[in-house]
């Protein structure tokens, strides 16, 4: 039997031929990401991994004055001196009834609620709670005979 020798020059070249095989793969393989890059970009953005929370502000409070003290143009001072003060006066009235303390009527109390009573000058004990619109926060501020006891209309 016979052996068959692998001469060194042999071996070398197996070895240069497989090293060049696995570059030539390397290469092949890259140039395959970068066509796949190029073709496909927005499949290869990563995507945001923190929850964001969307936070929907809560509607402007909707006030309505309504005039109960029986002096003419009372709920039109009111609603300018509202207007100044950045609140969203949609609507005046008057009742026909006299109240003898002003009050306001709230669908639920909050402290946007309380920070309006604050700066009119209401006691928080006249917060007249009504479930009529739970949604949307609509108040109605009935100005009583008590009037001048509060801010916008004391006399400075």
């Amino acid at each position: 039997m016979e052996k068959k020798t692998i001469k060194i020059r042999d071996k070398k070249a197996i070895a240069l031929n497989i090293f060049s095989a696995c570059f030539g793969f390397v290469i092949l393989l890259m140039l395959v990401s970068f066509i796949f890059r190029i073709t496909y970009p927005q499949q290869l953005q990563s995507k945001p991994t923190s929850n964001v929370e969307l936070v929907i502000p809560a509607p402007p409070m909707q006030i309505s004055i309504m005039n109960a003290c029986g002096v003419d143009g009372m709920a039109k001072k009111l609603k300018s001196f509202l207007n100044q003060n950045k609140y969203n006066v949609v609507s005046i009235g008057n009742l026909t009834s006299v109240a003898e303390k002003s009050y306001i009527k709230c669908s639920f109390t909050d402290s946007k609620t309380l920070g309006l009573a604050s700066e009119l000058g209401i006691d928080e004990s006249m917060l007249k709670s009504s479930q009529n619109n739970v949604q949307n926060q609509s108040i109605t501020i009935v100005i009583g005979k008590d009037y001048s006891l509060l801010k916008p209309f004391k006399s400075k």
